[in-house]
């Protein structure tokens, strides 16, 4: 990954803690540090499906926010 990459995913992960704090967290969770998501969701004391939804969401908007960076 090129730093261009990192500093642009790193921003989007703050602009998505904006919208969701959760899913942001959940992001990085799973992305960054690999955490499987029975830990993510005993951790947030919801469901796993939650979590999933969460990182859904998350996926979805990353992909959206980080291709508008890129169409700039």
């Amino acid at each position: 990954i090129q730093d261009e990459s990192i500093e642009a995913l790193s921003e989007a992960l703050v602009q998505l803690g904006l919208v969701n704090k959760r899913a942001e967290e959940v992001a990085r969770m799973k992305y960054i540090l690999g955490i499987p998501t029975p830990i993510i969701a005993n951790l947030f004391k919801v469901s796993d499906r939650t979590i999933r939804g969460d990182w859904r969401f998350a996926q979805a908007w990353l992909r959206r926010q980080l291709s508008a960076q890129r169409g700039m």
